[in-house]
């Protein structure tokens, strides 16, 4: 159970990782200058999530959906504006 959980964990960040390096991508074509740095947009992970409650934790993981919506609306309102 611990290594099916460790295999959860390491594809889990790996997703992570991807959706950070896309919402980076997308920053530098839209020109959003406060998501284009990468420590920056894990510091606001960080403020929605705590990252130890995120990996002991399954409420956090279900937590994930709703910030990567959030940032979505985000993104999108500054390309509008």
């Amino acid at each position: 159970m611990k290594k099916a959980y460790a295999q959860y964990q390491q594809s889990a960040q790996g997703v992570h990782e991807e959706k950070v390096q896309r919402l980076l991508d997308r920053a530098h074509i839209y020109n959003v200058t406060f998501l284009q740095n990468a420590s920056r947009v894990h510091e606001i992970f960080v403020l929605f999530t705590d990252q130890s409650s995120v990996q002991n934790d399954a409420n956090g993981i279900k937590n994930l959906p709703k910030m990567w919506e959030w940032l979505k609306v985000c993104e999108r309102q500054a390309c509008m504006s």
